[in-house]
């Protein structure tokens, strides 16, 4: 799971969420708490677009905490302001 959260790190500092999909399996699934509701989604695709929402740009001072656990992990993230 690191290696994916490491992955994620990269990807919101560098602006280039693409570079995600082959980190996602086919059957890959988001279940996200967010201001203003859940979101889930499902699949490589619906994942990346997704989180190219979130992130509209490069964010090399972005804020990123992560907790690991068995099944998955918490992210926390905010863009620097």
């Amino acid at each position: 799971m690191s290696g994916v959260l490491d992955a994620l790190r990269r990807a919101v500092e560098h602006g280039d969420l693409d570079a995600l999909a082959p980190g996602y399996g086919r059957n890959a699934e988001l279940d996200a708490s967010l201001p203003g509701g859940r979101r889930r989604h499902q699949g490589r695709a619906d994942i990346v677009a997704e989180l190219a929402r979130w992130w509209d740009g490069p964010a090399a001072e972005a804020t990123f905490e992560a907790h690991v656990f068995e099944r998955g992990a918490a992210l926390w993230t905010d863009p620097a302001t």
